[in-house]
């Protein structure tokens, strides 16, 4: 089988996706660090989920979750919930839904499931202020939960679109693969014999 094509082709499209995850995750969360912390404690929160989203997005891999995931995963949940309930940052939840997007998609089984929980956990944290919030709650749910569960859908959703579109380059890349192996096949026969698609088997007349 011809792997070197195939495998340079991954490689690739993995630099290409961590490069461009890295900058626009490192960019956005330092924006959201400078625009939205209004006392230290914010600071602090934001930017440890920030720099956790960073974290997961350079080690993304094209096959397979690494281990860093789940470590990241629970700093920036924990980062939604004290940003939340704690120091009122709203903009928390900016992380978690970073590496819940990056890696939903991932997953073997469940996926859609992965999403749907995500999106439902940034609501829930946010209602859960919308509940305790003394005065202006219209205000806090806009802020707290149809703003952060609008974002975390749109990113849950693209994401989604680029984990479809790889899967598409690897059936390409398959394909191309199997029509190479035909090829060789067809042309050890010496004629326009017709093949078995097993090379152990001779061709047939």
């Amino acid at each position: 089988m011809t792997t070197g094509p195939r495998a340079q082709t991954r490689e690739r499209l993995r630099r290409l996706n961590v490069v461009t995850m890295a900058v626009v995750t490192l960019a956005t969360g330092t924006l959201v660090v400078a625009v939205t912390a209004r006392t230290w404690p914010q600071a602090v929160v934001l930017g440890a989920g920030a720099i956790a989203a960073f974290v997961a997005s350079v080690r993304w891999t094209a096959v397979g979750i690494p281990r860093v995931v789940r470590p990241c995963l629970a700093v920036t949940a924990a980062a939604w919930i004290i940003g939340a309930l704690a120091v009122d940052a709203h903009a928390a939840f900016y992380g978690v839904a970073v590496v819940g997007s990056l890696y939903a998609p991932k997953l073997p089984r469940r996926r859609v499931a992965a999403g749907v929980g995500l999106v439902a956990f940034v609501a829930v944290v946010g209602a859960v202020k919308v509940l305790t919030a003394p005065d202006g709650a219209t205000d806090v749910l806009f802020l707290f939960v149809l703003l952060p569960a609008g974002v975390t859908v749109v990113m849950v959703g693209s994401l989604f679109a680029g984990q479809v579109f790889y899967d598409l380059v690897e059936e390409l890349e398959d394909t191309r693969e199997r029509e190479a192996e035909l090829a060789v096949m067809k042309d050890a026969c010496g004629s326009p014999a017709i093949c078995t698609t097993s090379r152990d088997t001779p061709c047939t007349w």
